[in-house]
């Protein structure tokens, strides 16, 4: 398992389509904010992905300093994480705090989309 995961991870078109997968599945979602890839600039070894400057998940004094409702992003965490997996069914498989971000407004932008799970 972690043998396929780690080559599935190298090849970088496959983490471009995952991105475009996601934001397709949150396109309607306006708390959520999945970086825009240029995808005919991506090959199997680069990755190009919208810059994202926002505050890491797990930095709570910036996130209260940057004026963010906690209890409002949490729920909106929530959602995010039951649409992937009941929906969608298709969810980010590392969603630690340093692949999270959070924007002005409240609004949570994921990246490195390089390990997805499916459930069918």
């Amino acid at each position: 398992e972690f043998a396929r995961s780690i080559v599935g991870e190298i090849d970088l078109t496959k983490e471009a389509e995952n991105y475009l997968r996601f934001a397709g599945e949150f396109a309607d979602d306006e708390r959520i904010h999945v970086p825009h890839v240029e995808r005919d600039l991506c090959t199997e070894k680069l990755l190009v992905v919208e810059w994202i400057d926002g505050i890491k998940a797990s930095e709570i004094g910036a996130i209260e300093t940057a004026g963010i409702d906690r209890k409002r992003l949490a729920r909106t965490g929530t959602d995010f994480v039951l649409q992937q997996l009941f929906v969608n069914g298709h969810f980010h498989a590392d969603p630690h705090p340093g692949n999270l971000f959070v924007l002005p407004g409240g609004r949570i932008a994921p990246i490195d989309m390089g390990q997805m799970g499916t459930l069918d």
